[in-house]
């Protein structure tokens, strides 16, 4: 991985993580969007402008579901229209995804088995409540996954295999406290250490397969450090929640390439309705994939699943992603769809309501889908603030 701006850090027994910049776009993306954009308001409207996900056509969807067209569908919305290749599909608008209903996780076995954020090792008791009441304290929630997570390689059919790795530590802050709301993919050999103090949520961890992980609620008094330390037997690195919640996910990776640290999170906002999602991004061959996941709350719960493409659109000769959000019960929720590049990803979050057209960003790893969880993202949704 070549990045534009890499930060370099010197951690543990000397060694170094690259934090990517969140929302460096695939330069054939950047010629066709946005030329020298930088922002991501700027990326969103200029998704918008190139008809890949329009207010105009959202509109038209909630019309169609005031009409009453939101029964179950048996047509391939959920996998696009028939009849077409998957590099016309990407070339379709809105990737060729409809509005209906359908059933419960696209009644598709893979995002039925997608891991989920579990709470037998949550905290039974809110360890954040005191610090929060005080006035000036800010609230951050934060999800953090670490393992197997090598720099995008969904140009080619490269496919790194993942290794053993220890994990063990700690997420701490200096001051505050830390609820503990989630854990994920934590297995026979993984747990939560019994918890001493408010500042701390120690664990042992070890990764292949899969990733391993945690959400967070961080709580920090005014005038405090913002910064989310993570030490492990493996990568010891800060994460600037104050940072975290402008950018919306970050990554450190090890110096072998192979092995890192992903998080994504935000703070609360008065009116905005704001989430996580996190899954697979699996490639099927060279620049075309998949990606399927699950949208979460501010306490881990699960809203719903999204199920989408990715892949270099032949036309515009862009790098596009596409998909579709529905609730738990299969009730369409939205549409979604942007751009992708270098491990990053950022787009256009709609709604029912066309006149609540949100954003999303977010991180990925590819990988072909085996049975060692390689292939995985986590981003960060946010609708339109009322």
């Amino acid at each position: 991985m070549n990045p534009a701006n890499p930060v370099r850090a010197s951690i543990g027994m000397h060694k170094n993580t690259e934090k990517m910049h969140p929302f460096r776009l695939a330069r054939a993306t950047q010629r066709v969007l946005a030329k020298d954009t930088k922002d991501t308001q700027d990326i969103l409207e200029a998704v918008m402008r190139h008809h890949y996900l329009k207010p105009s056509t959202l509109g038209l969807f909630a019309l169609a579901l005031v009409a009453g067209c939101s029964s179950k569908s048996n047509s391939q919305d959920d996998e696009g229209p028939g009849l077409v290749t998957e590099e016309q599909q990407l070339d379709m608008t809105n990737g060729g995804y409809d509005t209906n209903d359908t059933d419960p996780y696209f009644a598709d076995p893979q995002v039925q088995a997608l891991e989920v954020m579990e709470t037998a090792s949550a905290d039974t008791t809110d360890m954040t409540a005191d610090v929060a009441s005080v006035a000036g304290a800010t609230s951050y929630h934060v999800a953090l996954i670490w393992g197997h997570l090598p720099p995008a390689q969904d140009a080619t059919d490269a496919d790194s295999a993942p290794n053993v790795m220890d994990w063990n530590g700690s997420v701490s802050v200096d001051a505050g406290a830390i609820g503990l709301k989630r854990t994920l993919q934590f297995d026979a050999h993984d747990s939560v250490l019994p918890r001493t103090d408010p500042t701390t949520v120690s664990f042992d961890s070890h990764t292949l397969p899969f990733v391993d992980g945690l959400y967070l609620k961080v709580v920090i008094p005014a005038g405090s450090s913002p910064k989310l330390h993570f030490a492990t037997a493996t990568l010891t690195t800060d994460i600037d929640l104050s940072q975290l919640a402008a950018d919306g996910f970050g990554v450190d990776r090890l110096p072998d390439n192979l092995n890192g640290l992903a998080y994504a999170g935000y703070t609360d906002v008065p009116n905005c309705a704001r989430g996580l999602m996190l899954g697979r991004w699996v490639k099927d061959r060279a620049a075309l994939g998949r990606f399927r996941g699950v949208v979460i709350d501010g306490d881990g719960e699960a809203l719903g699943h999204v199920r989408g493409i990715w892949g270099h659109a032949p036309k515009h000769d862009a790098n596009l992603f596409f998909g579709k959000y529905i609730d738990t019960a299969g009730q369409f929720r939205g549409l979604l769809g942007g751009t992708y590049g270098d491990g990053s990803f950022s787009g256009v979050w709609g709604t029912r309501d066309p006149s609540n057209v949100g954003h999303l960003e977010g991180v990925y790893s590819d990988g072909y889908d085996r049975d060692d969880g390689r292939g995985v993202y986590i981003g960060r949704w946010s609708e339109a603030c009322k």
